[in-house]
């Protein structure tokens, strides 16, 4: 009889450990779950980051770009109308 009592408070103990690392894995999932979608939720607000730095930098090359253009065009205009009108 007590080996039966034995090894039935074993058993109980076996459950209740399998229930504890249940429980415990249960709890690493959800926190790497979370973990990914803060990640996640960086990684988006990266790219949002670069994209507006990119369209940034873009703007301002094709501002740079056409009033250098501009600039130019406006010096060999001159440029010519001087030669022209000696």
């Amino acid at each position: 009889m007590k080996e039966k009592k034995t090894r039935i408070t074993n058993e109980k103990q076996i459950v209740a450990d399998i229930d504890n690392e249940c429980n415990k894995m249960h709890q690493e999932i959800d926190d790497e779950r979370k973990s990914r979608k803060k990640r996640l939720g960086d990684l988006d607000d990266m790219l949002t980051q670069d994209t507006d730095l990119t369209n940034k930098f873009l703007n301002n090359f094709e501002t740079n770009a056409t009033d250098s253009a501009d600039l130019f065009l406006n010096h060999l205009e001159n440029e010519l109308s001087n030669r022209l009108s000696h």
